[in-house]
């Protein structure tokens, strides 16, 4: 995971902390809005997800339509 980090250009490099360190997908990492961010309390909620459907990108709820 740290390799994969350090590879990439710095804007990217927190997607990794996110998706290794809250077990994140994918789709959940480049769905994540800072409005699901509480910085105050700690938490990360995930309320949607980024997927490809038909060839076009759409935001949907993460898997199993869990939130």
């Amino acid at each position: 995971m740290f390799a994969v980090r350090d590879a990439l250009p710095g804007h990217l490099r927190a997607a990794v902390d996110v998706a290794g360190g809250c077990g994140l997908r994918q789709g959940e990492v480049f769905g994540l809005s800072e409005e699901e961010l509480d910085y105050d309390g700690g938490w990360l909620s995930v309320g949607h997800q980024l997927k490809r459907i038909r060839g076009k990108f759409v935001f949907a709820l993460p898997k199993g339509g869990k939130a």
